[in-house]
């Protein structure tokens, strides 16, 4: 890049300019150099392409290509195709871009030829396990060219030439690497191969000779039954009719499948086994030629023992009060179930429950006892949380399942669990306050609250309570004389329950004195200013009536008449109840002013 310079000089008296100086930069190599793309065409070819480097100072004169570190190309081109590589072999390639004032590198790059058969699989060993068994055992491809699937072991009958039929005895999975060919002739001549398959194709080694071994014992017999119990038999192998050579061993075969190994003693415990489970045992006799089975079983059938593994019950088509339970077998039955045991718990936390209650988890319910595999659960609580399990029992014992999942019942109406509770306080001053709690009186069965309503000998105390955590309400000084009775309302979105009453009995209400009742007033009164002076100017008329229109002897009966009346009629403003909040929150409130003021009114 070129560059023009020059400096101005300033003054008082005026400035001036030097001559321009040009510069320039100088040229840099080529930036950004691209990575090579590779592309696998055959297992031993690629071809390699690159872009031109992002940033290019000057013309690019030539490109570097290097093949795992060593360079292949020097050439104005932009791609090549690399041969005569190895096959599913990795090759890196990275490129250089070079113009007039220097080289740049890209990144490497990695990629794979496709692969190839494989090429050097060696001839399979043998060896002689038994008188109809072959051990083969092969290694791996010297040259794998891609990724073994699976051998093959093939098998052929020796001396039949060409002809000869090839049979696929068995296809191994790759690594393994050995199989063990049974249920040979005796005595015969048996030719083995093994083959090598990746995706692209396979190679054969070559064949492998072996003859099988000498004969074994003819007329071996079954088992004979000593004792047997629930998990285990003890048997006595008898001696073949005719050996065939020295026995080196009898065995235990139970399901053909030897049990506890081999030994010269005729006498076995068969172990390990399954309860109220059919097996079939019989005995294998060994010589140095090999070895026979017999050919009858001795069938025997364990006894019964507990069952075992029974999986907890399916639950469906829950609505508010009702269920479908189905369960399965015990998975090890070990025998035959009797019965089955469904059972149910209530389990925390509820939903639902808008009262704040402590959640306890309730006592294991039974509902079903019987052979059947399900059963229509009812009687449950609406918007109830619940668990189940099941028990399977035989004559020897029981098997337990686990809990199921929780279930939820559906919402539905509220029920009564138990009349409010009603209490009586006293306080120092004289005065009583009766408090009524339904802290434990409903189950809600939703989470739908609408609101409490609360009624005093059959009357509507207040307005309904609309904070479902509120669950009481105190009236004061209840009227002496007389059984109070006092029922609550639960209203939701589902229906509404009442509950029994709860009673105060007049026994219990103490009677306040009435010069306590006046005290009571005339403070009261000090702190109602207009209430007091419409009192006092009735009883002033009163008093004038008395003394200027009536007799001396009217004069006392009608003093009697107003004290008495005055009496009553502050008896009944301060039976009067009045509601306070509690400490589950403010209720209602009904003021002892109000009372008073409808006294006055009255008066």
């Amino acid at each position: 890049t070129v560059y023009v310079y020059s400096v101005v000089v300033v003054t008082g008296g005026g400035s001036a300019q030097s001559e321009e100086t040009v510069v320039s930069t100088h040229p840099l190599p080529p930036d950004g150099v691209a990575t090579a793309n590779i592309t696998a065409l055959s297992s031993s070819s690629m071809f390699i392409m690159w872009e031109e480097p992002e940033i290019v100072y000057t013309p690019i004169q030539y490109y570097l290509l290097y093949h795992n570190g060593n360079l292949i190309l020097n050439s104005t081109r932009q791609s090549m195709t690399l041969t005569g590589l190895q096959p599913f072999s990795p090759q890196t390639f990275y490129v250089v871009a070079c113009s007039e004032f220097g080289c740049s590198q890209g990144n490497s790059s990695t990629g794979l030829t496709l692969e190839d058969a494989p090429v050097g699989l060696a001839a399979p060993v043998l060896s002689v396990l038994a008188r109809r068994e072959i051990n083969v055992v092969w290694t791996a491809p010297t040259q794998l060219n891609g990724v073994i699937l699976e051998y093959i072991v093939q098998r052929r009958l020796l001396n039949q030439g060409a002809a000869a039929a090839i049979t696929d005895v068995a296809r191994v999975a790759f690594p393994t690497s050995h199989y063990t060919d049974t249920g040979l002739a005796a005595v015969t001549m048996y030719e083995y191969r093994v083959q090598a398959l990746n995706s692209v194709g396979g190679v054969n080694s070559s064949w492998t000779a072996i003859q099988t071994g000498e004969d074994a014992p003819e007329g071996v017999k079954a088992p004979e039954q000593r004792f047997i119990a629930s998990t285990y038999t003890e048997v006595f192998l008898p001696a073949p009719h005719h050996s065939n050579g020295v026995i080196t061993s009898y065995s235990l075969l139970v399901n053909g499948s030897v049990q506890g190994g081999s030994s010269i003693s005729q006498h076995f415990n068969a172990t390990g086994l399954l309860p109220f489970t059919v097996y079939s045992l019989t005995s294998s006799v060994c010589t140095r030629a090999g070895c026979s089975v017999s050919a009858d079983s001795l069938i025997v059938k364990t006894m019964e023992d507990q069952p075992l593994f029974i999986s907890p019950p399916a639950l469906s088509d829950a609505n508010e009060t009702s269920l479908t339970a189905q369960w399965a077998e015990p998975s090890e039955p070990n025998g035959i179930v009797t019965r089955y045991q469904l059972i149910s718990q209530q389990i925390c936390p509820q939903p639902g429950d808008l009262s704040g209650r402590i959640c306890q988890e309730g006592i294991e319910v039974v509902h079903f006892t019987g052979p059947a595999l399900s059963y229509f659960v009812t009687g449950l609580r609406p918007f109830t949380n619940y668990r189940f399990r099941v028990e399977a029992a035989n004559t020897v014992g029981t098997a337990v399942s686990d809990w199921s999942v929780r279930v939820t019942t559906l919402q539905g109406a509220p029920s009564v669990l138990a009349v409010p509770n009603v209490t009586l306080h006293k306080h120092s001053e004289g005065s009583v306050a009766v408090e009524i709690n339904w802290f434990y009186s409903f189950s809600y069965n939703s989470e739908q609250f609408d609101g409490y309503t609360v009624y005093q000998n059959s009357l509507l105390i207040g307005e309904v309570i609309r904070q479902k955590k509120n669950t009481s309400v105190t009236i004061l000084d209840p009227q002496p004389g007389r059984n109070h009775s006092f029922v609550v309302t639960l209203t939701t979105a589902f229906g509404s329950a009442t509950t029994p009453s709860g009673y105060l009995l007049a026994s219990v209400i103490p009677t306040i004195p009435s010069q306590t009742v006046l005290v009571q007033e005339s403070k009261t009164a000090t702190h109602e200013q207009p209430v007091f002076i419409i009192g006092m100017v009735i009883l002033a008329l009163v008093i004038l009536l008395v003394l200027f229109f009536l007799p001396q002897s009217a004069k006392i009966k009608q003093t009697k008449r107003a004290v008495a009346h005055r009496k009553k009629l502050l008896s009944s403003s301060h039976n009067q109840s009045a509601l306070h909040p509690t400490t589950c929150g403010g209720h209602w409130a009904r003021s002892r002013q109000s009372s008073e003021t409808k006294q006055n009114r009255w008066s």
